[in-house]
């Protein structure tokens, strides 16, 4: 992928329409991310995203699974100055 760096200002970034057109990339505006979903075959920067974006959701995945397969953790109250341990 050929991109061009210069100072952009105010903009975060700019994409040309036909780049856009070609990738179609699904965009979340609430959260900022671009998920490269649907790029075409011989565009291999986008499937390397792709995969890392794959294996991230997995990773969570997978963290989230162990996290509701163990038990509940402990709740334990403040203690009172007074009342803390000797």
């Amino acid at each position: 992928m050929l991109l061009a760096v210069f100072s952009l200002r105010k903009q975060s970034m700019i994409l040309g329409y036909t780049w856009l057109k070609d990738h179609n990339p699904e965009v979340n505006w609430q959260t900022g991310e671009v998920c490269m979903n649907q790029c075409p075959s011989q565009c291999e920067e986008c499937h390397v995203i792709q995969k890392e974006q794959v294996l991230r959701r997995k990773v969570e995945a997978r963290a989230i699974n162990i996290c509701r397969s163990g038990p509940p953790p402990e709740y334990v109250e403040d203690l009172e100055e007074d009342e803390t341990p000797h």
